[in-house]
């Protein structure tokens, strides 16, 4: 990783896209396997916290003035 003072915010919106895809994807499968037992509850809740991670890093690239200056996939 690179040190933090070369840190910019397009890279920290960039670094929660990745991670919000992540958190989406794993929790579909957890929903998917675990069903509305304990395990699809949390897979639930993953993908919620995946959204919010997603919907910073959109905060961001808009305080930066670059909306749609990444390539998203609504899936």
């Amino acid at each position: 990783m690179t040190e933090e003072t070369d840190i910019t915010p397009r890279d920290i919106a960039l670094q929660l896209i990745e991670l919000s895809r992540e958190m989406i994807a794993l929790g579909a499968t957890m929903d998917y396997y675990g069903g509305m037992g304990e395990m699809g509850i949390h897979g639930r809740e993953l993908i919620g916290a995946g959204q919010i991670a997603a919907s910073w890093a959109d905060a961001i690239e808009k305080e930066m003035g670059s909306e749609n200056s990444h390539p998203r996939t609504d899936d």
